[in-house]
């Protein structure tokens, strides 16, 4: 590298190590990366940087007065990094920082890179081809005395963008050796050195940091266990506390601190309990217990529990295995038979005395697999005599027409008896009578209708509430049909003619928009029609 004479520098404090003169048309991906490579040469894991250098989309403050901004950079670096190429030496901007540089710094601190274009020294001549140059200013002629310090970086120019790149590293030395004032060799050793040291604190931190997880993580489970076992020793302190005056509530709160933690209270809590407890049996179900209900005669409960349904009575518990989610079960009315409701469209009829399948019914038919596409059996009651079964239903993810029917069928054969059309909303209660020779069926449409249960044929539209019905009760003399429904009212008709005769509570409608809105809503959210509100 030659050092040319020049002008007598300025002596302002050095802010940045080197400023980068370059023409964005031509250089806006290799400054950027040069920039990046001389931040980042030999840098230890602590600092910011290893060399400060200008660029100006990087470094310049918004000023409206841009060229004071850039005289400012330049008097506060070190050297001048040019990026030679023919856009650059056309460039105004370009030629003017060059030229201030030589005013005020001299061609000595200045390091030509050149990204493309030819560069060529006429060594007889002692300056530039200028012939066969296109690259730099022709500020630059005759200010130096022997070829000055450049770097090429025309060969594999696309590739040259990382230190990992082996003529971009090589590069990037020389550039940083200058500026530093050390031999490329010692630098290119310190930056292998600090490599290694940065990589050995790397993975010191991250074994510190696994440490750190792992205590915190053993930390938090042994607050949750003692949190727990508080817990459990509170609840079972509680459960000694009502074992004479409440057992039922005694035993309940030691199994809740037996789930807590299995703590030395707990256990003697519970055994406690137990001893003092009229409980008769204990039945251990797999899953979350969705529905419990007792046959007329109170010998048989049905137990619903996810994808079956359990028998309890007399000898062993019987299981009614669903290939899908049981939403609906009922007894019969004789306690012999069970129906049972489930997402694959299906009602099945089954016997209590020895949990074997007797008819199946396909009430509807899902889209797809999808829980989302299912259609749910919401209801199924049997007649009186249990030779029919009225079932209700729908499609879970939107307001179909589905929804608005109810099916009667015969319980022996699974046959189809009628289809009950009428309504113009989701049908949500359905009811026989006591004589079981008529059907009532009541929903969002704020209608209770009453069909020919032989025949299907409409015989009564029964109006006057202003909202859905959720019930419908036949007496057990059969001469009255009572509603029940979301605007607070209970409405007692007759059973025969249709007329109202009692009205209990006062009406109110609902504020938040149509009723099948809300249903609709309802379903896209995931929730079953049957449970919309509920």
């Amino acid at each position: 590298m030659a050092i040319a004479t020049t002008d007598e520098p300025l002596h302002n404090p050095a802010k940045y190590d080197a400023f980068i003169s370059y023409s964005h048309a031509a250089d806006a991906t290799l400054a950027p990366a040069l920039q990046r490579a001389l931040h980042a040469f030999a840098k230890p894991w602590y600092r910011l940087r290893s060399l400060h250098v200008f660029r100006d989309e990087t470094s310049l403050a918004a000023n409206p007065a841009l060229w004071p901004s850039i005289e400012h950079a330049l008097a506060s670096s070190r050297w001048f990094v040019y990026l030679a190429s023919p856009r650059a030496a056309a460039s105004h901007w370009v030629q003017r920082e060059v030229g201030w540089w030589l005013a005020h710094r001299g061609a000595g601190t200045m390091i030509v890179v050149l990204s493309e274009g030819t560069l060529r020294w006429d060594e007889a001549g002692g300056d530039f081809d200028w012939a066969a140059t296109d690259v730099l200013p022709r500020e630059l002629a005759g200010r130096f005395a022997a070829e000055p310090f450049w770097v090429d970086l025309t060969a594999s120019r696309a590739e040259m963008r990382s230190l990992r790149h082996a003529g971009f590293r090589a590069a990037v030395l020389r550039i940083a050796s200058a500026i530093r004032g050390q031999d490329p060799e010692e630098l290119d050793g310190e930056d292998l050195r600090v490599f290694r040291r940065n990589r050995a604190t790397a993975r010191a931190a991250i074994v510190v940091l696994g440490l750190l997880t792992l205590v915190s993580v053993t930390a938090a489970y042994l607050a949750v266990r003692r949190s727990r076992e508080s817990a459990s020793r509170e609840l079972a302190a509680y459960s000694v506390q009502q074992l004479e005056t409440d057992p039922e509530l005694s035993l309940r709160l030691a199994m809740h601190a037996v789930e807590s933690a299995e703590t030395q209270q707990a256990e003697d809590a519970l055994r406690r309990a137990l001893a003092e407890s009229q409980q008769l049996a204990s039945l251990e179900l797999p899953g979350q217990v969705s529905g419990v209900a007792y046959s007329d005669s109170g010998r048989t409960m049905l137990i619903r529990n996810e994808q079956a349904v359990w028998l309890v009575g007399e000898g062993k518990p019987r299981m009614l295995q669903h290939p899908t989610l049981v939403w609906s079960s009922e007894f019969s009315r004789d306690g012999t038979l069970v129906a049972t409701g489930s997402w694959d469209g299906k009602v099945r009829i089954w016997s209590v005395a020895t949990g074997q399948k007797l008819a199946e019914m396909q009430a509807g038919v899902p889209k797809s697999d999808k829980p989302s596409d299912s259609w749910i059996v919401n209801e199924a009651r049997f007649s009186p005599d249990a030779t029919r079964l009225v079932s209700r239903g729908g499609d879970s993810s939107s307001d179909s027409s589905d929804d608005r029917l109810a099916k009667i069928w015969e319980t022996k054969s699974g046959n189809l008896l009628a289809t009950l059309r009428g309504h113009t909303a989701a049908i949500e209660a359905v009811a026989f009578s006591a004589n079981g020779t008529r059907v009532a069926t009541g929903g969002w449409d704020q209608t209770v209708r009453i069909w020919d249960a032989a025949t299907g044929a409409p015989l009564h539209t029964l109006q006057g509430h202003v909202a859905a019905i959720d019930v419908l009760r036949y007496s057990p003399d059969g001469r009255w049909l009572f509603s029940g429904s979301r605007d607070l009212t209970i409405r007692k008709w007759d059973a025969a003619s249709g007329r109202l005769q009692t009205v209990i509570g006062a009406a109110k409608e609902e504020t938040k928009g149509p009723l099948t809105n809300r249903l609709r809503m309802a379903r896209r959210e995931g929730s079953p029609p049957g449970n919309v509100l509920r």
